[in-house]
């Protein structure tokens, strides 16, 4: 007996029906180990938790990404730099942009590089509100963080990045129009 295979267009088809069905299904929940991880007294587990997280890059990975950017240890926080800045999931850029609120000069400098370093537009958003924080080390962090969008071609983005410099190279501290300097010349 002679086994028939289906023509490539009825499995261009069942692939389009996976992917249409994978899509409407709700997003899997973060882990409730890892979840657990992000508590732990342990700053490894935590760091390492972080780094899982940035993988997971869903909106509810990046709540807990800024439950972790607040953390005392300063190994955990680089971590959960490193891990927003791979966040590449709009809804999860902007779970993580309301960081910004935050009265935590520290965390509100790291979250500037980590949203700098996902080069998205709700990003730079929150990097142009960061601008005009009232702690100047926040501020130059901002420009700092316009260096991930050095080589974007979108000219609405580039001419939005070029007004975020002029008003960094205004400011009334030296440190942030050191800071716009520089990002001028990236």
């Amino acid at each position: 007996m002679r086994r028939r295979s289906r023509p490539p267009c009825a499995a261009a088809a069942l692939l389009a029906l996976a992917a249409l069905l994978a899509a409407s299904l709700p997003a899997a929940a973060v882990d409730r180990d890892l979840r657990r991880l992000v508590k732990d007294p342990d700053s490894f587990k935590r760091s390492d938790a972080a780094r899982a997280l940035g993988r997971d890059g869903s909106p509810e990975a990046a709540e807990l990404l800024l439950e972790l950017l607040g953390d005392d240890n300063p190994y955990v926080r680089d971590h959960t730099v490193e891990a927003l800045g791979r966040l590449a999931d709009e809804p999860a850029i902007r779970v993580a942009a309301a960081g910004a609120r935050s009265k935590d000069a520290l965390f509100r400098a790291n979250l500037a590089d980590a949203l700098g370093a996902t080069r998205a537009p709700a990003a730079l958003a929150t990097l142009g509100t960061l601008l005009g924080d009232r702690d100047p080390r926040v501020r130059a962090a901002a420009l700092d963080g316009l260096w991930g969008y050095r080589d974007v071609s979108d000219e609405a983005v580039r001419s939005r990045l070029g007004e975020l410099v002029a008003l960094g190279a205004a400011d009334g501290d030296a440190a942030v129009r050191a800071a716009a300097v520089e990002a001028a010349g990236r």
